[in-house]
């Protein structure tokens, strides 16, 4: 049986690399629906914290409460950032 500590610290790795389903971790069987709770919860709070985030920005550049529309400006600056940086190492 893992100890409390022990599944916190599960918690804390999981949530620097959330690459796997948490409650599937071998050795933590026994906390599956605690685990699985703690990620479904997280998952809601970041979708949340994100549609809080896309409408504010969208409310800041004009274009109401259209998420979608920020969300794919997001993408379009995210790929400009990513341009920009090649460029920078070419140039250097």
């Amino acid at each position: 049986m893992k100890t409390r500590e022990e599944v916190e610290e599960l918690k804390r790795q999981w949530l620097d690399n959330t690459i796997w389903d948490i409650e599937t971790t071998g050795g933590f069987e026994e906390y599956y629906n605690e685990l699985w709770s703690f990620r479904v919860d997280m998952e809601q709070d970041w979708k949340r914290n994100k549609k809080i985030r896309l409408q504010k920005k969208a409310m800041s550049i004009g274009i109401g409460n259209n998420l979608l529309l920020m969300e794919y400006i997001e993408k379009l600056e995210g790929r400009i950032d990513i341009l920009e940086e090649r460029l920078k190492n070419l140039i250097s």
